[in-house]
């Protein structure tokens, strides 16, 4: 399995094309790695947390081919909901053992959750 790299910024998460998340202010590409332009796809436990990552940003009903897929609306939904879908996205990834901590919670409108779980890699945290 591939998944694209996904950097943190301090304007937030970017996925990397061609070697580069963005540009430097005289105009040069930031690079992920200076010695390999080709380096866009994460491995190991980068690779899971990248690619949970990306499922757990699509919005129910945005996805033309998949429309029922995707993390429901806090104003439609009810927590349990929500915390549902991202327990059994995370438990259906690939790699994935198990979940050992889950904590969410729900303040005006914007959902945090906060996930350890186990990978065949090793342990990862994940905060949304």
């Amino acid at each position: 399995m591939k998944t694209r790299r996904i950097v943190d910024t301090p304007d937030g998460k970017k996925v990397v094309w061609f070697g580069s998340y963005g540009t430097n202010p005289d105009g040069t590409s930031k690079l992920v790695n200076a010695n390999d332009k080709h380096d866009n796809f994460s491995e190991g436990n980068q690779m899971i947390h990248d690619n949970l990552v990306q499922k757990l940003s699509i919005l129910k009903h945005e996805l033309w081919y998949n429309y029922a897929y995707g993390m429901p609306l806090i104003d439609k939904a009810a927590k349990v909901m929500i915390d549902a879908f991202v327990m059994q996205t995370i438990q259906n990834e690939t790699g994935v053992l198990e979940i050992k901590t889950f904590e969410s919670s729900v303040n005006k409108h914007n959902y945090t959750c906060n996930v350890k779980f186990a990978t065949t890699f090793g342990d990862i945290l994940l905060s949304l």
